[in-house]
């Protein structure tokens, strides 16, 4: 027989979340303080993946069998429900995904990005710049992520 070691622990799973949470919700401010003045392109693409990317070890976590007795217990709170709690910071998630989507600028039809462009005398592309009005709805629900999480 094999070793077991796929199978996926609440009590290594729990913290891990946890703390990557922890880091996420700080790079979340972090970009919520940038938003305030204009934003390249390559800033603004990069939230979106990384976004992406907590929200799907945040699906991993919630399907970890018996993830939210654990989090009670170490909670020390038989009312918290961990999985509710992730779900409603996914949905903060997607929301933001989703503003930014739609908010990057695409080519007709083809749905390639439009994030920088090649000045004539330049030895480099350079990234497109957001305004603070164009990304002030994408910091609203950057906030709102970060409510989501304490």
């Amino acid at each position: 027989m094999p070793v077991l070691a796929s199978n996926k622990l609440p009590s290594i799973e729990y913290p891990t979340i946890k703390k990557q949470l922890g880091a996420f919700k700080t790079y979340m401010e972090a970009r919520t303080a940038s938003f305030a003045t204009d934003t390249s392109a390559e800033e603004f693409i990069a939230l979106y993946f990384d976004c992406r990317r907590m929200r799907a070890a945040l699906n991993a976590a919630t399907a970890v069998v018996g993830i939210d007795q654990f989090a009670k217990d170490q909670e020390d709170n038989q009312l918290y429900e961990f999985t509710s709690e992730v779900t409603t910071l996914i949905t903060a998630i997607d929301a933001l995904t989703t503003e930014i989507s739609s908010t990057y600028p695409r080519e007709g039809g083809t749905g390639y990005l439009l994030d920088r462009t090649v000045p004539a005398d330049a030895d480099a592309p350079t990234w497109r710049v957001f305004t603070v009005a164009q990304i002030a709805t994408a910091k609203t629900l950057v906030d709102a992520v970060i409510a989501e999480i304490t």
